[in-house]
């Protein structure tokens, strides 16, 4: 394996196949935001066999406590393989232990290229679960013991990016990706639509630009843009919801970064609107070959109009007729739990149809293995308070105010 930096960003081609998260654009974002984003081309070749395997990796590095960083690469390293490996061959070739032997090879790679006070490389691959860890990690997490010239490597304390989601094929066309969906899901969108819920598309540029269509008949004064009006409406889900979110600053950055990409980053926000109403507002990317539902708000009126499922098959329409090929719903529960707090979620998103990937979630690289033990215990109490206690609280909260959290 060869790692070569590059001071450029990486082919359209190349950047196009891969996630969004390891698009030029995205690490722009990121940049704005204390990240600092470095890119290479790493070259693979496997020992016996013709040819190589060549693709770019986006690593974004965040400096904490001052005196240290850590490495972040999301949903990388993601090789083809298309050219070493012949489709019948892959089950025998692509195991647990070849999965797992690539990232530590290719932390141990990268370490030179990075600073000096990068503790841990954290890396986010797309890979199903059932291929990397699940059958061959140990008990305490550790997939990969440490060698002379690779790092060990273990299961995170906690995933960065949702390991868990809804993949739709949207390749068979509109008409099949309805009829796939449960029966009650096809009801609702139906009775949305009559009942005079109206959908509105603003992209790019469009959606931070007063929206008229978004107020009701004799607004006085300039109309909010349609980031405005999404936004109250976010800030009013993660009341409900007890969940986290950036400021507006954030997500205005991100359309601004898309509408200057020249990679071809389609970032658009829809909205339900009845009567004057905006009832709910999603944001979605048309990257590549995917759609990718990123956030989604609603309010609490006028839910009986399923203002939510006519916005994602509207969604999901322009996302077949602008020629991509998947819809990622981008974050579900593990399992169907009916305990989960987020289990109206899995219900919603499995409810369109399509299939369950589980991803193998966050995985770590440690460079500072003492360092490391430390913060990873740290990290997963900070994780456990976010994630369990504080929710709890919440969640009681809510439930002793008499108003049902609205």
């Amino acid at each position: 394996m060869t790692v070569v930096p590059e001071n450029t960003a990486p082919s359209e081609g190349a950047a196009r196949r891969q996630s969004f998260l390891q698009a030029p654009f995205w690490g722009g974002l990121k940049s704005l935001y204390g990240w600092t984003v470095f890119r290479f081309r790493v070259t693979l070749s496997l020992r016996g066999r013709e040819g190589e395997a060549v693709f770019p990796v986006q690593v974004l590095v965040r400096r904490f406590l001052h005196i240290l960083s850590l490495a972040y690469v999301p949903m990388g390293p993601d090789p083809d393989f298309s050219g070493l490996i012949l489709p019948e061959e892959t089950p025998r070739v692509l195991t647990a232990d070849f999965y797992a032997g690539l990232l530590a090879k290719t932390a141990a790679a990268l370490r030179q290229f990075l600073p000096g006070n990068v503790y841990c490389i954290r890396f986010d691959p797309p890979w199903n679960r059932e291929n990397v860890f699940v059958s061959g990690m140990r008990g305490t997490g550790l997939l990969r013991k440490k060698t002379a010239f690779t790092p060990e490597l273990r299961k995170a304390a906690g995933d960065v990016q949702p390991p868990d989601t809804v993949l739709l094929d949207l390749r068979s066309g509109a008409e099949a990706v309805f009829a796939a969906m449960k029966p009650k899901w096809r009801y609702n969108i139906r009775l949305s639509e009559k009942k005079g819920v109206q959908t509105l598309c603003f992209r790019g540029p469009e959606a931070q630009k007063p929206a008229p269509a978004l107020v009701p008949p004799g607004f006085a004064g300039t109309p909010p843009s349609p980031l405005d009006v999404f936004y109250t409406l976010y800030e009013e889900t993660a009341a409900r919801d007890g969940i986290a979110i950036h400021g507006k600053s954030y997500y205005a950055s991100l359309f601004s970064v898309c509408a200057g990409s020249a990679s071809g980053a389609d970032l658009r926000l829809y909205a339900a609107v009845h009567e004057g109403d905006v009832l709910a507002a999603v944001i979605t990317l048309f990257y590549g070959t995917q759609a990718v539902y990123l956030y989604g708000a609603s309010c609490g009126k006028k839910r009986a109009l399923m203002p939510a499922y006519a916005l994602q098959w509207r969604a999901i329409r322009d996302a077949g007729e602008a020629g991509c090929s998947d819809y990622d719903f981008y974050g579900i529960p593990p399992s169907d739990d009916v305990h989960h707090p987020m289990y109206g979620l899995y219900r919603f998103k499995t409810g369109f149809g399509g299939n369950i990937v589980h991803r193998c979630g966050s995985l770590d690289a440690p460079y500072k293995p003492f360092l490391y033990r430390f913060l990873r215990l740290a990290e997963g109490v900070r994780s456990f308070w976010f994630k369990s206690v504080r929710k709890a609280f919440r969640r009681a909260g809510k439930s002793g105010s008499g108003n049902g959290g609205s």
